[in-house]
């Protein structure tokens, strides 16, 4: 073979060995589109799978009826007060199947939160409520146009007989609109009563109407800035009766015969009572004490409103109430001529807290060591001490707000020192202001004297601040911490945690 053979036959080969690459190369390529086909199926197949599930009707919507309505009551009763109102109309826009639901159950629209510039949403919950008892808040100013004022309060009285609470906020114009439908109005089932103003300042305000309604079922009532005459038949079966802002705006002071008035026909059931003082004394000369006897009352809260009156008997309050089954007392912001006239009326004989389980003690001026006030009255034992001794069966004591728990701990202490150990039924300490040693030296004294503590609840600063006495706290007993102001007062939960 020439030369000329010899170059055709390398290139030949060349191209075979190129031909056999591109093979390679192919199969290759057929292999990763076979590859690609599969998983296009298998995507399509999926796709398909889930537009069957998205087709098809989901869990909920096949549920009877009947399932689905105890449900939402379920839903409806775990939620906040102030949600129920609109729960409803929210869940009325999920499907058509679920408004019929909803339009078709009573019990979904008893809350009911009235105002004239809603007459159709109140029409609304006012036809669909049917005969369910009622918690209805109604908030007005006569601004908003006496027709629309006059229109919801007959649309509310309507529905009277169903009535189990009501809270009326609206302004002295409104209050006159008001009145007149209230006298004499049947509300059998109305167990709780609530009046405030919306015009601290209204020089207009009508003070001392008289309202006589029939309500026999009627425990619960909670004024502030009270219109209503003392001599009012709404106060004869009340277990419950909150009094406060008698002192602001054009309002007449409260006085201590409006407190005999309003409790002459409800004292032997009262069981709670929230007074804010001041509460004047009309008497002329010397206080004369009438004591108001309140055999079943357990829960006592006084607190104080800043006041433009300024004579000397406005605290005869503490030398008035006798309450010997009391197991709760809750004082809060009192200032120091209240908070010294209610040391000295533990002065009194029979002792009046000797029954406190709870005591609450919300910014409470106390100045120094508790039994620095003992040379006010020339009494040898100190009122710190007749403080001490007042309470021999508490159990529970919360020193909130400015309270400094530190000036009474240090008067316990002192009597630990000598072996004595008050307040042995003492379980737990809530404490926001507080000197940390102190607090660790009672606790680890109560201890020695086989008298622990089982709880102490703690803001979360103290931990924060303060490490080392919070870990020597915690070696003798549980501790909480808490945010202190993330919990706000709790209305009639006093009787939770008394044995």
């Amino acid at each position: 073979m020439g030369r000329k053979g010899k170059s055709s036959r390398a290139a030949l080969d060349k191209l075979d060995q190129k031909l056999d690459e591109l093979n390679s190369n192919r199969n290759v390529l057929l292999s990763r589109l076979h590859e690609v086909d599969r998983n296009i199926a298998h995507t399509r197949s999926k796709q398909a799978e889930l537009s069957a599930i998205s087709n098809s009707k989901p869990p909920v919507s096949i549920l009877p009826t009947e399932i689905l309505v105890e449900i939402l009551e379920t839903c409806y009763l775990v939620l906040p007060d102030k949600s129920k109102c609109y729960f409803p109309a929210y869940v009325s826009l999920v499907s058509r199947a679920w408004r019929d639901a909803v339009q078709g159950t009573p019990s979904l629209w008893r809350t009911i939160r009235a105002s004239p510039m809603r007459l159709n949403r109140l029409a609304h919950y006012v036809e669909r409520c049917g005969s369910q008892p009622l918690e209805i808040t109604f908030n007005t100013r006569l601004s908003y146009g006496e027709l629309r004022v006059a229109t919801a309060l007959s649309m509310l009285k309507t529905k009277a007989r169903n009535w189990r609470r009501i809270e009326f906020r609206l302004d002295s114009q409104a209050l006159m609109l008001l009145m007149p439908l209230l006298s004499g109005l049947s509300a059998p089932r109305l167990k709780t009563l609530c009046f405030f103003p919306l015009d601290d300042n209204d020089t207009g305000r009508s003070i001392g109407l008289n309202l006589n309604m029939d309500v026999p079922r009627l425990s619960n009532v909670h004024l502030c800035q009270s219109p209503i005459d003392w001599h009012s038949n709404v106060f004869c079966e009340l277990t419950t009766l909150r009094i406060e802002g008698c002192w602001t705006g054009s309002t007449p002071p409260f006085t201590m015969q409006n407190l005999h008035r309003a409790l002459r026909d409800c004292s032997s059931r009262l069981r709670e009572l929230a007074l804010e003082l001041p509460i004047l004394s009309m008497h002329a000369g010397p206080v004369r004490v009438d004591v108001i006897e309140l055999p079943k009352l357990q829960s006592l809260e006084l607190s104080y409103c800043p006041s433009r009156y300024k004579p000397t008997d406005l605290h005869a309050v503490f030398y008035t109430l006798s309450a010997p089954a009391l197991q709760v007392l809750s004082l809060a912001h009192l200032v120091p001529r209240a908070w010294v006239t209610f040391l000295r009326s533990l002065l009194l004989e029979p002792p009046r807290y000797s029954t406190v389980a709870k005591l609450k003690l919300d910014s409470i001026p106390i100045y120094g060591n508790a039994t620095g006030y003992a040379e006010m009255d020339n009494n040898p034992e100190g009122v710190g001490d007749k403080f001490i001794g007042a309470f021999p069966a508490l159990q529970y004591l919360e020193c909130s707000g400015d309270t400094d728990a530190a000036c009474i701990l240090r008067t316990l202490i002192d009597h630990l020192r000598v072996g004595q150990c008050p307040w042995p039924d003492l379980g737990t300490l809530a404490v926001n202001r507080c000197d940390l040693p102190v607090l660790l030296t009672f606790i680890r004294m109560r201890a020695e004297h086989k008298r622990p503590l089982n709880v102490v609840r703690l803001p979360q600063h103290a931990r924060e601040l303060s490490t080392a006495p919070v870990d020597a706290i915690e070696e003798y007993v549980k501790v909480e911490y808490y945010e202190p102001h993330a919990e706000g007062p709790q209305m009639y939960d006093f009787l939770d945690d008394v044995d």
